[in-house]
């Protein structure tokens, strides 16, 4: 047989003129360029596209905050809305690889059952499953398995993110907030003895108003809620404008301007033995008090009134300790180590406090206020542990972070029944930081231990067996104690300001008015004015928001699967060149390809080359219906009578007794052909009856729908 290379098949019409006109009813246009899949390769590229596209919202969302990403868009509703387009998109270059495969097995040559086979794999897994080794033979194996393969692609991509919680990257801020400026009156003067004569500080007695800042100050381990209530914080330059202060969110750091006190020390040291001598002592029959109550701690506290040396009133700390060369040595008969004397002087000033505000929405958390540096490395993603206490400073004459902006010159005097700035400071510092620790050398060659205080037995380190000498304190003494006059110093500052009856201060939500408004400070029997203001410097706001976490193995496996895909559907395109029109794997296309009757007559027998579309447009008219049809010996439509076999009635069922097999089901009763006798039997080799898709009146062709029904109803109306 000789191969045609006809592109375009065409008829004669008759136009009843006479003469013919051309009409083009089949077009077979092979070619690389015309049949390109330009569906499935945009499919594909979308596929692609989306997958790199997945690939950088994990990169980019890496380490970012809810603040920052949106959060309307979250990674992982991104990738589920990749991934719900690249499976739709998988899909549709799937269909179109797939018809392009199994008609290129047609047009190559093939049986029947391979087509079924090809056609079958289609399926799904299930078909795989039966069939696994068409998975090294089949194009179409292959792209089907794509479409199971990347429902693990999609896991791999939700896995691929995750969520932590942890500190959003710093928000500068300008603040403002209320402190008194000047020292508030804070007791009473009950003796006129030199109060630095006395071990205590029995001559002043704490006033009423300056008692709960001393109970917040003894119970607040440092931290002091509700004080967030003072600060205010804006992402405006000027942060005083109406309407434009809100509260911290998470974390703010700023810095108080507030009374507090310049410390300025002197330091003595000395290295010495302090068991030797007073053994020796003790075995000479000396004093007692050279081997009974030998000081090894001590912290007191002491007021110097103004005088023309200096015009104001400070107060005194005297600060001695111990520190063995050998701590961890049990030996009793010597104890060298080094003495350490620090004497300072707290003067009046005016001291910048480093904040830290507390100001979570969260309920089981505590907001409040603390004073601490920023961490600038940002190591410790908890932002409610509360650092140690900062170092002490002499340089600045204060603890790290804070500064002297200024001095303050009160005048207290020792006078009976007069008010006193600092002399209800120097109390509440004496009874709470004033301690002391001795030992004492007993006959039996030990030591024993006696302490007053707290200070002294939280500073204290040395052997677990007691008895010995060797008892040696931490040199971060003079670190709580200046940490602890601070805490002090910014509640007198602030805790002692009028926020009850003070009507300008916002409440909730509510911004400060303009211009900021003052405030009384609460002092014992003389009250002063103060107001908000600017804080000193730019507040640094750190909060704790949820972060996005990509785990970049599961990424990559998502990534390199959604290649995979692409790699293992692109094959089911293969040579699609060859193909003369756009196909699918439609009914009606592929039974106008094996040439169905029904669709294409024998005046348009070549109508089987045309494309759906145009088959459709054609064709599409024509009514059909699937149900059982007459034909004769060749398959044809007998189209003068309806034939049934023996012993079924017209229906093509098998008759039961007391069911008329004479009248048809639908339509009129016809009159039933004489069999044909063959050696006196009846032959019933050119009467079938075919089940299917035809057309034709009524009486032609029985619709399935309407046979059984009619059946049963024949049956039931038998049986009355």
């Amino acid at each position: 047989m000789e191969k045609s290379n006809v592109h375009a098949t065409i008829s004669a019409v008759d136009n009843g003129e006479g003469h013919s006109d051309v009409e083009p009813v089949s077009k077979w246009l092979p070619g690389y360029g015309k049949r390109f899949p330009f569906i499935g390769a945009f499919a594909l590229a979308c596929i692609a596209a989306l997958a790199c596209i997945a690939l950088g919202v994990l990169i980019g969302s890496d380490g970012a905050s809810t603040s920052t990403w949106p959060q309307r868009i979250a990674p992982n509703v991104v990738l589920s809305m990749i991934g719900a387009v690249s499976s739709l998109a998988l899909t549709i270059a799937v269909g179109e690889g797939v018809a392009i495969a199994w008609w290129r097995h047609a047009m190559n040559g093939s049986t029947v059952a391979h087509l079924h086979h090809q056609w079958e794999l289609s399926r799904g897994l299930y078909a795989l499953f039966l069939k696994p080794r068409s998975l090294f033979t089949s194009s179409i194996a292959l792209a089907v398995l794509a479409t199971q393969v990347t429902l693990l692609n999609n896991i791999l991509y939700q896995r691929a993110t995750s969520t932590f919680t942890g500190p959003d990257p710093p928000k500068t801020l300008s603040s403002v907030g209320i402190a008194a400026q000047e020292f508030p009156m804070t007791g009473y003067v009950v003796s006129n003895t030199s109060f630095g004569a006395q071990t205590s500080c029995a001559c002043f007695m704490i006033g009423d108003s300056f008692t709960p800042v001393v109970n917040t100050w003894e119970t607040s381990n440092a931290f002091f809620s509700s004080y967030n209530e003072l600060f205010r914080f804006s992402e405006e330059k000027s942060s005083h404008q109406s309407g434009s202060l809100k509260y911290c969110i998470g974390v703010c750091y700023s810095h108080l301007e507030a009374i507090g006190f310049e410390i300025g020390c002197v330091d003595q040291t000395k290295h010495t033995d302090i068991a030797v001598p007073a053994i020796a002592a003790y075995d000479a029959g000396g004093a007692a008090s050279e081997w009974t109550d030998l000081s090894i701690f001590n912290s007191s506290f002491a007021l110097e009134y103004s005088s023309e040396a200096t015009n104001y009133s400070q107060i005194i700390l005297n600060l001695q300790y111990f520190q063995s060369d050998d701590p961890y040595n049990p030996n009793s008969d010597t104890c060298p180590g080094t003495v350490f004397n620090k004497q300072c002087s707290l003067r009046p000033a005016l001291i910048s406090y480093p904040l830290k505000v507390t100001n979570f929405t969260n309920e089981h958390v505590v907001n409040g206020v603390s004073l601490g540096v920023q961490d600038t490395t940002n190591d410790d993603p908890d932002l409610n542990k509360n650092p140690p206490p900062p170092k002490y400073n002499s340089t600045l004459k204060q603890a790290e972070g804070f500064s002297v902006v200024d001095y303050l010159y009160p005048q207290d005097t020792h006078t009976i029944r007069s008010l006193t700035a600092l002399g209800g400071i120097a109390n509440a510092l004496s009874q709470f930081l004033s301690s002391s620790a001795a030992i004492t050398h007993e006959a039996d060659g030990s030591w024993s231990l006696k302490q007053v205080g707290t200070l002294a037995q939280t500073m204290m380190y040395g052997p677990l067996n007691m008895g010995s000498c060797d008892c040696s304190f931490r040199n971060e003494a003079l670190d709580t104690i200046v940490a602890s006059i601070n805490q002090l110093t910014f509640l007198v500052a602030t805790d002692m300001v009028d926020t009850t009856g003070f009507r300008g201060l916002p409440r909730g939500k509510t911004a400060f008015p303009s211009p900021l408004p003052a405030a009384n400070v609460l002092a014992v029997d003389s009250n002063t004015t103060t107001s908000f203001r600017a804080l000193s410097g730019q507040a640094i706001q750190l909060t704790d928001v949820v972060h996005y976490r990509t785990h970049y193995v599961y990424a990559g496996l998502a990534f390199g699967i959604t290649i995979l895909c692409i790699v293992l559907v692109i094959p089911s395109f293969w040579q699609y060149g060859q193909l003369g029109r756009r196909v699918t794997l439609g009914p009606v296309d592929i039974a106008s390809a094996f040439g169905a009757p029904t669709l294409v007559d024998n005046a348009r027998a070549e109508a089987r080359n045309e494309n759906i579309d145009t088959l459709i447009k054609h064709i599409g008219n024509r009514e059909i219906v699937y149900g059982f049809v007459d034909v004769d010996g060749d398959g044809e439509v007998d189209d003068h009578q309806e034939m049934h076999l023996q012993g079924t009635n017209q229906l093509g069922l098998p008759a039961e007794p007391g069911i008329d097999v004479t009248s048809p089901a639908i339509g009129s009763p016809m009159p039933s052909p004489a069999p044909n006798q063959v050696d006196g039997q009846t032959s019933n080799a050119q009467k079938r009856r075919s089940v299917r898709l035809a057309m034709g009146a009524p009486e032609r062709v029985r619709p399935t729908s309407q046979v059984f029904p009619q059946r049963s109803l024949r049956l039931e109306q038998s049986r009355e």
